[in-house]
C-alpha cells in the first residue's frame, strides 16, 4: 500500500475529504490532486496530515522508545521520545488480514494494484466493531479489497453498530 493509499485511508477512516485537507495544508485542491498522483509528501507535509487527522506521526524503535512528529517539531525541529511497554506497543499493532486470490480492481483505488473482490463469505469474517474502532485493521481491510469496499464496509459496520441495542 503506497504513502498515498494510506492517506486517503486515514481520510476515510476519520471522515475528511480531500478538500479539507487541501485548505488545511494551504493548498489548492488540484495541488493536493498532484500530491496524491505523484505521491509526493513531505515530512513537513506528512505531520501536518497527521496533526489535521488528530493522529501521531511516529517512529518506533527497539520495542522500548518512540519518537513523535508532531506540529512543533515544523517550527522547533525537536522530537520527543517516550517508553513503550511491549504491551503497548501490542495494543497499536493488530494482527493483518490473509490476502488470497486477489483478482478484482475496484474503481477509485490505486490503478496499478489488483484488490481482493469482496464477496458475502468475506464480508461474514470482517469484525464489524474491530472494524469501526481499530485504524490499523481499517488499512488491513483497504490493502486487501481497495479503499471503495472499505467505505462500504465502514457504512455497514456504522449502521449495525448505531441499530444495535445495547444489552442490560
Amino acid at each position: 500500500m503506497s504513502v498515498t493509499d494510506k492517506i486517503k485511508a486515514l481520510l476515510s477512516i476519520k471522515g475528511k475529504k480531500n478538500i479539507e485537507l487541501a485548505a488545511y495544508l494551504g493548498i489548492s485542491s488540484q495541488s493536493m490532486q498532484n500530491k496524491f498522483s505523484r505521491g509526493s509528501f513531505s515530512a513537513e507535509d506528512l505531520i501536518k496530515i497527521a496533526d489535521f487527522l488528530n493522529c501521531t506521526l511516529t517512529f518506533n524503535i527497539d520495542d522500548s522508545q518512540k519518537i513523535i512528529l508532531d506540529s512543533s517539531d515544523i517550527r522547533e525541529n525537536n522530537t520527543k521520545i517516550t517508553k513503550t511497554t511491549k504491551r503497548d506497543k501490542a495494543s497499536l499493532t493488530s494482527k493483518p488480514l490473509e490476502e488470497s486470490n486477489i483478482s478484482d480492481t475496484h474503481q477509485k483505488d490505486s490503478p496499478d494494484k489488483q484488490y481482493k473482490k469482496l464477496t458475502d463469505a468475506d464480508l461474514s469474517e470482517i469484525d464489524f466493531h474491530r472494524l469501526v474502532n481499530d485504524p490499523v485493521y481499517q488499512i488491513d481491510i483497504a490493502s486487501i479489497y481497495g479503499m471503495n469496499a472499505l467505505a462500504e464496509i465502514l457504512e455497514k459496520a456504522r449502521q449495525q453498530s448505531t441499530t444495535e441495542t445495547p444489552l442490560t
